[in-house]
């Protein structure tokens, strides 16, 4: 996805620092774009028949955590964030309501910039990075980035497991860096409050609705301060894969991404989806959606870094 997984306004820094130029703190250094994210995902994964019983001492959610931190020159945004995989969010690029097909949002086919004097893309050490859930640390490794362009390097910062540590509802998520070895990148630690469980289903009444054409879903709602009509609402993710041979199937076609209003419960006609492209003879549908918390904070020269904390959860269901 979702990343269902999605950017709140990642931001150019006018700060200068060490580099080439014009001496000290050069215009090179000053005119540099830089974009940071640290992304967190926690994915409940789809309900089997018959479910395997828990990891001990944690869940059966695959974790995973990315973080990146690009210093750009000579290069378009929208470019570096697809090839630095930090794409805007999807709540940021609909509104509740609206469906696109996830090429015409997120292209993945961009064309290569060809290598010239002053195209640069370097991910920078931010030193060693741990996250801390619940009781548990873990050390996040660092690794090469793949030499994918001439003017691309630097390392990136991937964890992931197939299960995550027990988890309160009322846990922080905190992520912390020792800093890199210039100012540009000092130490930092920041927190965000986990999300809310999300817990798809449908039920006989949801089934009987598409016999008007309708896909209708629940979940677990978020309502931070009590009721909250449509209006007040957050936004809420889900990306729709059309699946032939009934549940359990094969992809069937492209993937819709939607947003809806995270109210516990939603709505979409199928006649609408099929005008997007959802394939008109999918027997089924998986569901996968997607609560975020997004957040900036400031990291020396990285003025809003983005701190994104993702819970995932999918479904699928019968269209026939």
């Amino acid at each position: 996805m979702l990343a269902l997984g999605f950017a709140v306004g990642l931001t150019a820094c006018s700060d200068a620092g060490p580099g080439q130029g014009t001496g000290e703190g050069g215009d090179d250094e000053a005119d540099a774009l830089r974009l940071g994210r640290v992304h967190l995902v926690l994915s409940t994964p789809e309900p089997e028949p018959e479910p395997e019983p828990e990891v001990d001492g944690g869940t059966d959610d695959a974790f995973e955590l990315t973080a990146r931190f690009a210093m750009v020159r000579g290069l378009d945004e929208e470019f570096v964030r697809a090839r630095a995989d930090m794409p805007e969010l999807l709540e940021d690029m609909l509104s509740p309501g609206q469906c696109a097909v996830e090429s015409a949002l997120w292209p993945t086919d961009l064309d290569d910039i060809p290598a010239e004097p002053g195209h640069e893309l370097v991910l920078v050490d931010a030193g060693d990075l741990e996250v801390q859930l619940g009781e548990t640390r873990l050390d996040v490794p660092l690794s090469l980035v793949p030499d994918l362009l001439p003017y691309m390097s630097g390392v990136e910062y991937a964890y992931f497991s197939e299960s995550s540590p027990a988890l309160d509802e009322a846990d922080q998520v905190v992520v912390a860096a020792a800093g890199g070895q210039s100012d540009d990148l000092p130490p930092f630690s920041v927190d965000s409050p986990l999300p809310d469980a999300i817990d798809l289903s449908y039920t006989a009444e949801d089934l009987a609705s598409l016999d008007d054409d309708a896909l209708v879903l629940r979940w677990n709602a978020r309502l931070a301060d009590g009721d909250r009509d449509d209006a007040e609402a957050e936004a809420f993710g889900m990306r729709l894969t059309p699946l032939s041979g009934g549940v359990g199937g094969e992809p069937l076609g492209d993937d819709l991404l939607c947003v809806v209003s995270d109210l516990g419960q939603t709505r979409l006609e199928l006649g609408y989806l099929r005008t997007l492209g959802f394939a008109a003879d999918a027997d089924a549908v998986r569901i996968e959606a997607s609560r975020t918390r997004a957040s900036l904070f400031d990291v020396g020269a990285w003025a809003g870094t983005e701190l994104v904390i993702e819970r995932r959860d999918a479904i699928s269901m019968p269209l026939r």
